[in-house]
């Protein structure tokens, strides 16, 4: 069964994909196996030993070598070491034949690989065993090394491919032909080396930050730098090693790694912009501070515990060694009484160290990414939970009294700073560092290709041991305004778009809006400590129940209706939702918005035509609907208190921001949409909520419509009608706060318990509508345009949003990997880690 299962079958002893994606146990079973079939030892100490699989399958033996390489045994492939062709064999007669022969090929480990063979597979067949270790025994010199040198016979220009991502998403690391490959940049190790790194928070070494008094204390630095290295002493001393191997390497070199963070926000605070020769001269002041304090202690620590076994101080000392650097005194100490640790810097990414320890100060060596995101953690029970998080100095700066509006020069995000002065800061530290240095540069997706040529050859210039950069490409995406790019191949067969165009129907606004608009007289309702007037309508008598609607109002000069609420203890369930998103259009400084809403929603059509008494004489009209009936009293109120009257000079803010003024019809071909089925047991609602959805000129995929379909109360389709408007507005910051104004939207006994959209688990809801709301939200945090919050991921400047109101988001999309938690293209690699520019999701780190 388990060779059916890998692919065998009775005859074929081929190596089989499933095979090659087994376990390393496996491989050497497999291995000695077809070793002990086909393989043989051949050689002598003159000649050298060699171990052989002889086989006419060159693709088994491919195989074979990949295996082999994966175990970090390097074994050469010899084709036709035997051409086909006829060959005189025994015809088992006593005399020979020719027969047809096929190509013989010859897998050779030769050379040290030859021992490791013998260690990690051997021979289960006894015979070539004691060959083999006998041939090993003989051997009066250590076997050769093996070599890895390859010759560039030509390059030729063969056009552009996409190239793939070949990282392993659970392990993040690779099989590069053979080779296994995690690289760390702030600490290149042994085999069966550890990182065993600390941190010192920069940020809280300056004084009288942001003034003309600030200062770097560099007394408490050092006195730090010299407790911070005995206690990294301390933790290979308590640690529970894995493996004796590491044990073994960790005390031979005790290796550490003493490092900083903050030192961007460190910088801002003393008034150093991260892109200066200044800043550039402090970081290297402080570092070359870190370095020699931190070796004078691993020297006190020689003195006091002994010096690590494997030093010998004149090859230690020797040029070009980094500690033939050190000041002579220290160098002297070393001869003397040797040293404690054989490196001890390191400056890490500090992701993590920098969020949980440092107030979330910038990272590492890096300037801050951005002055406020959204992070994502994911909790215990699997789900995930969003914080916002501000960056310590801007925070600082804001505590103590800083203008926001105008920040000072210092204040320098990532992205806003050259790739070649973000090399040139670790071009600065690097001398002072013994291991390595962790640092993200940061490119456009044009960037010129001579310019990143240029950017590594000057890395390479000023001595560094790598630079990391990041750049999105073709295969990941672009930088974005919003939402990743769709390609045009793609948007055509997969999310079919064919709409019927005329001038109200337009999807793309023939000019942006200027100045910015100023929409909204109030942000909320207003709080008027003397209180307001208002309208009580006549009793509306309905067959699913009886209210009445109130309008109040403010006079300034003219008369400004803010707000409309239905009351009655029969009132039909809907109409609230309706009014209290009308209160909010009914706060623009935009007339014609008003009226053309109230007269779309006196056409509503439905299932209950009724007649009712209209003010103020009781005229009996016949009303289409519920949802009509309550538009015809709101209008009649608001044109009685002369708000709806466009006088010359007004403006028309929210008309203006229009991609649509009336709701795209499509083709024979269609448009995508996206749906999802509600339930509320309680209340009896069963329905399918579905958003109709373009793509806008700019590549933005956007909700356009929205409707309901099922069991429901049919004055939501009053709501869909208003809302499917609001996803007009080309800033999605409107139908973000229409939209979370719902969120707490409750009817009485309406509550129930629904997943959490994009969640494995289950929340209480006061309403239906109040989840339609959520629903709504999460498929715009999907799209990337807003997050889950109903907040804009980035302000289009189209709707001016009062203070107070705006959840601070920070960062633009970046185009990158696919996000697993948010679904889009925008995880990018920040600070050592993956990180979404959408969601802020946090992946692996290294």
């Amino acid at each position: 069964t388990l060779a059916l299962e890998l692919g065998l079958t009775p005859g074929n002893k081929r190596f089989t994909v499933a095979m090659e994606t087994d376990s390393s146990d496996f491989y050497r079973g497999v291995l000695r196996g077809m070793f002990d079939a086909d393989g043989s030892v051949q050689g002598s100490q003159e000649k050298g030993i060699s171990v052989r699989l002889t086989q006419i399958d060159l693709g088994n033996l491919q195989a074979a070598q990949r295996m082999l390489q994966r175990l970090g045994i390097i074994a050469t492939l010899y084709q036709n070491r035997r051409p086909c062709g006829l060959k005189p064999l025994p015809d088992g007669k006593g005399g020979a034949k020719e027969y047809a022969c096929q190509a013989l090929h010859e897998l050779i480990i030769s050379n040290d690989n030859v021992g490791r063979y013998a260690d990690l597979i051997g021979f289960a067949d006894s015979d070539k065993m004691d060959r083999l270790n006998g041939l090993l025994a003989d051997y009066q010199r250590k076997p050769d090394s093996e070599r890895f040198v390859a010759t560039v016979l030509s390059l030729e220009e063969d056009g552009i491919e996409d190239v793939y991502d070949v990282t392993v998403a659970e392990v993040h690391a690779f099989d590069a032909n053979g080779l296994y490959v995690h690289n760390c940049a702030e600490q290149p190790l042994p085999p069966y080396g550890c990182c065993c790194l600390g941190s010192i928070n920069l940020t809280r070494m300056v004084k009288n930050p942001f003034s003309n008094h600030a200062g770097f204390d560099y007394e408490p630095f050092k006195q730090l730098v010299k407790v911070a290295v005995r206690m990294l002493d301390n933790v290979l001393e308590v640690t529970a090693w894995p493996l004796p191997e590491q044990q073994q390497e960790a005390r031979n070199k005790r290796r550490v790694g003493l490092g900083f963070t903050g030192l961007g926000d460190a910088l801002m605070m003393l008034g150093l912009r991260y892109d200066t020769d200044a800043a550039r001269a402090f970081a290297a002041d402080i570092t070359r501070i870190m370095r020699d304090e931190a070796y004078a202690a691993s020297v006190e620590l020689a003195k006091e515990r002994g010096a690590f076994p494997l030093l010998d101080a004149e090859q230690y000392l020797a040029a070009p060694r980094f500690a033939q650097r050190l000041p002579d005194e220290l160098k002297d100490n070393i001869r003397k009484y040797g040293i404690r640790n054989s490196h001890l810097l390191s400056i890490a990414p500090t992701g993590t160290i920098s969020l949980a320890f440092a107030d979330n100060a910038s990272n590492g060596i890096e300037p801050p990414f951005s002055w406020y995101y959204t992070r994502k953690k994911r909790m215990m029970d699997g789900t995930t939970k969003d914080y916002s998080v501000e960056d310590h100095a801007w925070r600082l700066y804001k505590k103590l009294g800083g203008d926001m509006d105008k920040l000072p020069e210092a204040f320098v995000t990532a992205l806003e700073i050259s790739a070649l002065d973000h090399m040139k800061m670790v071009a600065a530290v690097a001398p002072f560092i013994d291991t390595s240095i962790s640092k993200t540069v940061n490119v456009p997706a044009d960037y010129p290709y001579d310019d990143f040529k240029n950017l590594y050859t000057e890395a390479w210039k000023a001595g560094l041991k790598g630079l990391a950069t990041y750049r999105p490409n073709s295969v990941l995406g672009s930088v974005l305004s919003v939402t990743p790019e769709v390609k045009k191949a793609e948007t055509i067969e997969e999310q079919p778009q064919d709409f019927v165009f005329d001038q109200d129907r337009r999807i793309v606004l023939d000019a942006a809006p200027k100045p910015a608009l100023a929409s909204l007289r109030w942000p909320g309702r207003p709080n008027l400590s003397a209180g307001s007037e208002g309208w009580t309508s006549p009793v509306v008598k309905h067959p699913l129940g009886s209210f009445v609607a109130f309008v109040s109002h403010t006079s300034n000069a003219c008369n400004h209706p803010f707000e409309v609420w239905v009351n009655g203890s029969e009132q039909p369930r809907g109409l609230g939702a309706l009014a209290k998103s009308l209160s909010m259009d009914m706060r623009t400084r935009d007339t014609v918005w008003v009226r053309m809403k109230l007269e779309m929603l006196m056409k509503t059509a439905g299932d209950d035509a009724f007649d009712m008494p209209m003010p103020p004489d009781g005229t009996v009209m016949r009303m289409p609907s519920l949802v009509a009936a309550f538009a015809h009293l709101l209008k009649y109120r608001i044109e009685q208190l002369g708000a709806l009257a466009v006088c010359d000079g007004d403006t028309t803010p929210m008309m203006d921001a229009l991609f649509a003024k009336k709701e795209p019809k499509t083709g024979t071909d269609g448009t995508m949409s996206w749906t999802v089925d509600i339930s509320n047991a309680g209340s009896g609602d069963d329905f399918v909520l579905g958003l109709k959805e373009l793509l806008l000129p700019d590549g933005q995929r956007r909700p356009y419509s929205m409707w309901l379909a099922g069991v429901y109360p049919r004055a939501l389709d009053g709501l869909c009608k208003v809302l499917s408007l609001d996803m007009r507005v080309i800033d999605p910051a409107w139908i973000g706060m229409k939209l979370r104004k719902l969120l707490n939207f409750g009817e009485p006994l309406g509550d129930f318990m629904a997943r959490v959209p994009g969640q494995a688990k289950m929340e209480s809801y006061p309403s239906t509508v109040s989840y339609v709301a959520k629903l709504i939200i999460h498929r715009y945090a999907m799209l990337g345009v807003l997050d889950e919050y109903g907040y804009p991921v980035q302000q289009m400047g189209v709707l001016e949003i009062p203070d107070g109101q705006l959840k601070p988001t920070g960062i633009k999309a970046l185009a990158g990997k696919v996000c697993k938690e948010c679904g889009n293209a925008t995880l990018i690699k920040k600070d050592g880690c993956e990180f979404c520019t959408s969601c802020g999701a946090i992946g692996a780190c290294g």
